[in-house]
Parts: structure tokens; sequence; C-alpha cells
């Protein structure tokens, strides 16, 4: 399905089942929701001035009768597949279930606002020998800082037991130190 140059000005909810679904310069004036089925989605350089969701159906679509509609044509797999998102601003972005181990990212601006929400997967870190240039490059797979930081036991374990009432805190210095005190000279 080609939606290339389309302007959606008024909120909007599309439900799509294609093998291919191409949203590139698309404008979207207005809230959208789209659910899509087994596709592969591009959304190069499109422009959004509110959220947009898209988000991976799991179940075929149904008519007005409740009735499922025909995919039989559809031959891709029964996944959701992101290929770009090239120069667009994800700040109003929202991706829901969907595959992103072969989107293209570049000229992307605002990535840290890009919402994942659901089974989003992303591309597998690389490990193991590559090379860069002449020179071999080992790659570990670099772990996060939650993994790297140990559990916090649970607060009333670690606070220490008031029966009831709540630990003071020590005084704390404010300023300069007092001065120490001398040591008496011996006679």
């Amino acid at each position: 399905m080609d939606l290339s140059g389309a302007v959606f000005g008024a909120p909007v909810t599309l439900e799509i089942a294609a093998d291919r679904v191409s949203c590139v310069r698309t404008r979207w004036e207005s809230t959208a929701t789209v659910r899509v089925r087994r596709a592969e989605v591009d959304l190069g350089y499109a422009v959004w001035t509110a959220p947009v969701a898209l988000t991976a159906h799991p179940v075929p679509f149904t008519d007005r009768g409740g009735v499922p509609v025909d995919e039989s044509l559809l031959t891709g797999p029964d996944r959701v597949r992101v290929t770009s998102v090239q120069g667009v601003d994800a700040a109003h972005l929202v991706l829901t279930d969907t595959d992103l181990s072969d989107c293209l990212f570049s000229g992307a601006f605002h990535l840290d606002q890009l919402r994942l929400e659901g089974r989003t997967t992303l591309a597998p870190t690389p490990t193991g020998f590559h090379r860069r240039g002449i020179a071999p490059i080992h790659w570990t797979r670099r772990r996060t800082l939650a993994e790297e930081t140990p559990l916090a036991r649970p607060e009333s374990r670690t606070a220490p037991r008031t029966r009831g009432r709540r630990a003071r805190a020590p005084p704390m210095a404010y300023g300069p130190a007092p001065p120490r005190p001398r040591p008496h000279p011996r006679p």
C-alpha cells in the first residue's frame, strides 16, 4: 500500500494488512493510530505534528460483520518490520511490537524520545572479531547499567529498626569545621 505524499489533517485510525506499506513523505497533522499486519513499513521523511502510533496487530482484522478478512494473498512473514525512519523527527512516534533489526535510522533526530513499547526487537549487538581496515577489532557485548548493579534490597531490611518511629538523621555540620582541642603540655 502506498501512502507516499499523503496529508492526514484529522484524527485517523488506519488498519492495514499488506506486504509493504510506504509512508514516505506523508504529513500527519493530527493524532493517528496505524494498525498493521504482516508488512514492511517505510516511514522515511514523514512529518508528524502530533503523536502517531504504529502498532503490529496480532490477529487478522475483521469486517463490520465480525468475519475475519482473508489474508491468503499476503506472502510476508507474520510480523511487522519497520525498514526506515530516515529523516524523521521521532519525538511524536510510538512503535509497538515491531521489528527494528533492519531499520535505517540515519538522518533521524530526537531518537532519544522515540517510544518503543511491547515486544519491539532491535538489532543484536555485534560480537567476535571484525576488521576495520587491516586491524582486527574484538567486539564484546556491553552490559547495561541495570545488569551491572546488584538488585537493591528492600528498604525495610536495610533501614535501622525504630519500633514505628522514623529514624533520625545524624546532625549535619555546616560551615567551617570546629577547631580541634590542643593537647596539654606534659610537666
